[in-house]
């Protein structure tokens, strides 16, 4: 598709996308709940859990049920660490290919972040991801004509959206990794099941991640505290939420070090580099997959590239945290 008609096509699937899970919260059936319930289940290397208010505890149960085996669905489609995932059985040699619903629109949302970040995020990072992983196992820095190597397969330009079944992967090697926004896009999927059951009022917590819907009965919105940095000496950040999400990136979860220098799991995709500084940047936005991906690519930009990408223009409802070890930026 192409010209005015592949505009709209694409517009109308970046509406949806973005509001995955958020919409559906007001499409619910009016009821009157009365009581909180609280549900938790492992899955993406973490844990996920649900509060929602409902009328009664089977209608609770039966709804966060069919949400989280929507969330280990997305896992099967998403994981890069599990050899049957539909993303590990993409061609290496590249082509055309069909892919799920949920992979297209997923590669939709992160190439316009992608685009939107020039390159900050970019799912395409797969081949430097894997270098850097077996760096991590084997405390060895991965070598220069090797980063430069994997570079060569990484770019979200060489990606083609061909219409909302089939992809172009247009240079052999290209490896997809989701890390930086799988777990949002689960968020709203979650909530979208919920949803769809007749919950109005959720909140879905994945590793400290968080996206709701409408506020608790008689409340203005869900109370949200963001868990600091231990090399952090200000205050909390406590936010008050409804219909929206919020995700933190930094450099604190992994780390490795090689010859006394400290580097963490998060890259930078342009460089194929590891962060070797100490940063946490938190998203709040519109969906969970985009306050995912926009705080992994503040890790990578930070405050002033940001700001020199104009980031917090591009989106309505975007606002960006920054830790550092002795302040935090706004």
């Amino acid at each position: 598709m192409e010209g005015r008609m592949f505009r709209s096509i694409m517009n109308r699937r970046w509406t949806q996308v973005l509001g995955l899970g958020i919409l559906a919260a007001f499409s619910c059936k009016a009821g009157s709940p009365s009581e909180r319930f609280e549900f938790e289940k492992p899955g993406m290397g973490t844990l996920f859990r649900i509060s929602l208010y409902a009328q009664d505890f089977e209608t609770a149960r039966s709804a966060a049920e069919r949400a989280f085996t929507r969330m280990q669905h997305l896992e099967r489609e998403l994981s890069d660490w599990d050899a049957d995932s539909a993303v590990r059985k993409l061609p290496f040699a590249g082509g055309r290919v069909n892919v799920s619903q949920d992979l297209w629109d997923i590669l939709f949302l992160s190439i316009r972040v992608a685009e939107a970040t020039k390159g900050a995020f970019d799912p395409t990072v797969g081949p430097v991801v894997k270098l850097w992983r077996r760096a991590s196992r084997q405390q060895k820095l991965p070598a220069t004509e090797d980063i430069e190597a994997a570079l060569e397969a990484v770019g979200w330009g060489h990606m083609d959206l061909i219409d909302e079944t089939e992809i172009n992967l247009g240079v052999p090697g290209m490896r997809l990794d989701f890390g930086g926004i799988g777990k949002g896009f689960a968020l709203d999927a979650m909530l979208g099941v919920l949803g769809e059951e007749g919950i109005a009022s959720a909140l879905v917590d994945g590793g400290g991640d968080v996206a709701v819907s409408n506020p608790p009965p008689g409340q203005q919105g869900w109370r949200v505290a963001i868990e600091s940095p231990p090399w952090y000496s200000g205050e909390q950040l406590r936010l008050l939420l409804a219909n929206q999400a919020i995700a933190s990136s930094g450099t604190r979860f992994r780390k490795f070090q090689v010859d006394g220098r400290t580097w963490s799991h998060l890259l930078d995709p342009r460089t194929g580099m590891a962060l070797d500084y100490d940063i946490q940047a938190t998203a709040l936005a519109p969906s969970g997959a985009l306050a995912d991906s926009l705080a992994s690519a503040a890790c990578v930009l930070g405050p002033e590239g940001w700001q020199n990408n104009s980031l917090a223009s591009k989106w309505r409802g975007v606002k960006t945290w920054w830790f550092h070890p002795d302040e935090a930026l706004e």
